[in-house]
């Protein structure tokens, strides 16, 4: 065990930081919506062991929705030439490039835009 832990140790880093501020984050998001510090404690720890929980299963499902797909194991290539992979590429970049122009649209009809 004691060689795992050094093996992953800025990962263990990380991992331990990344927690304390995410409980912090939470917790001040959750004071400031319900002005109660201990609720917002409580909050800011459950939180954390709730979605714990849920990326477990979270992971089990997309195991077993990858076995079902691809029969290797969940094992599954990205091909540039499936359009399927294409099309997601095109709604990407149709959705970067026309995006401001509908927000300008709209904002010009509805008296925002001068």
């Amino acid at each position: 065990m004691a060689k795992l832990v050094r093996a992953n140790l800025p990962t263990l880093k990380k991992t331990a930081s990344y927690y304390v501020v995410h409980v912090t984050v939470a917790a001040g998001v959750a004071y400031a919506v319900t002005g109660n510090l201990l609720l917002s404690l409580t909050l800011s720890l459950l939180e954390p062991a709730i979605q714990a929980i849920a990326f477990f299963f979270h992971e089990k499902a997309w195991q077993r929705w990858g076995r079902r797909t691809t029969g290797s194991g969940g094992r599954q290539r990205l091909n540039p030439r499936h359009p399927l992979y294409r099309r997601g590429s095109d709604l990407h970049t149709n959705c970067a490039t026309r995006t401001p122009a509908v927000a300008a649209g709209i904002a010009a009809k509805s008296g925002l835009h001068r």
